[in-house]
């Protein structure tokens, strides 16, 4: 009886312990999946920027702005050249026609235009840049200040088919054009050089653009009195710049098709005489300083502007507001009509 028992507890023994090592068996040691190892790309880093756009660069930053006076009559559209202007001012001509001043640093286009006349107010907002001011054609006023070198200075007047060349596709006076190229020809035939960097704006890094603060400015109206020439600003939250659009249409530019991009809008009240009858020459002020909106980044903020420092700035409380890196244009309306003839919404 106790070789029996001693037999059933070897059984029972050994089973145990077979099941055991089946268990053994059947567990199979769990693995640890590998740690994702997080790809750090690191940022550019550059030596430069640019002084007008705020644009990064390892370029050489030190060449002098370029002024160049802009159609903006209905058979000048689209226009050359616009799209790669670090600032455009946008001043009444004469009636409520609109003509434009782009100022080049950053970037040197191949063909801009059509290049048309200068106005006196003109001319003294590219000395403000101390800028290379190229035109085709003057008002008298304008030509008084041109020709008592009060600013170097390029005319088609003088050199067409020299620096300034026709489009045949367009009519005169709609057809006068040029390229940074000429007005670097044309800068070195008069012995005027093309160096000397205008002094920069104060610009935002990148990461302080998402907190700007300021009421919404998703679509911005500029009726300057005729259809021809009232313009709508239309915020893009994607791209986070501004397109121009007139008569319901999106302006490009004429060379590459591209929409005209812009990341500032300032616009600016200017003291304006306005002559009788209205078609005659007006004088606007570019000196005194006056109300203002920026508007960027989808929002705008009441300010003020002043000349100074070689540009014309944004100010708010006795200190300079920042832009964003990129385009500015700075509209010029007569004093008293920021909230009369501008729409944000």
């Amino acid at each position: 009886m106790k070789k029996l028992l001693f037999l059933f507890c070897m059984f029972l023994a050994i089973g145990f312990m077979t099941g055991c090592e089946k268990e053994k068996t059947v567990k199979k040691p769990t693995k640890k999946p590998p740690k994702k190892v997080e790809e750090t790309v690191a940022k550019p880093t550059y030596k430069n920027q640019f002084p007008l756009s705020g644009i990064p660069t390892n370029d050489n930053v030190d060449s002098r702005a370029v002024a160049i006076m802009v159609s903006n009559a209905p058979e000048a559209r689209p226009q050359s050249g616009l799209n790669k202007a670090d600032i455009v001012f946008e001043f009444y001509a004469e009636s409520n026609i609109t003509r434009f001043l782009a100022i080049y640093q950053s970037q040197k286009p191949e063909k801009i235009g059509p290049v048309r006349s200068a106005r006196e107010y003109f001319v003294r907002a590219a000395k403000v840049y101390n800028a290379f001011y190229v035109a085709h054609g003057y008002s008298e006023p304008a030509r008084k200040l041109l020709q008592s070198s009060f600013i170097d200075n390029i005319n088609g007047m003088a050199y067409d088919g020299v620096y300034f060349h026709r489009d045949n596709s367009r009519y005169a006076p709609h057809n006068s054009y040029t390229s940074y190229g000429d007005v670097e020809k044309a800068a070195s035939k008069l012995n005027k050089s093309l160096a000397g960097a205008p002094t920069a704006y104060k610009f935002y890094e990148e990461k302080e653009i998402a907190a700007i603060q300021g009421n919404m400015a998703n679509e911005v109206a500029v009726n300057y009195g005729g259809s021809d020439f009232n313009v709508t600003y239309k915020y893009d939250a994607v791209s986070k710049k501004y397109t121009r659009y007139v008569k319901g249409a999106q302006w490009t530019d004429k060379e590459s098709g591209t929409p005209i991009e812009i990341e500032n809008i300032f616009i600016t009240e200017m003291k304006t005489t306005v002559p009788v009858p209205a078609d005659k020459l007006k004088m606007i002020d570019v000196q005194s300083g006056g109300l203002a909106y920026l508007i960027q980044n989808g929002k705008v903020t009441e300010c003020t502007w002043e000349n100074r420092d070689g540009a014309i700035r944004p100010m708010l409380n006795g200190e300079e507001l920042k832009l964003v890196p990129g385009h500015t244009w700075i509209n010029s309306i007569p004093t008293g009509n920021l909230k009369k003839i501008v729409t944000v919404q």
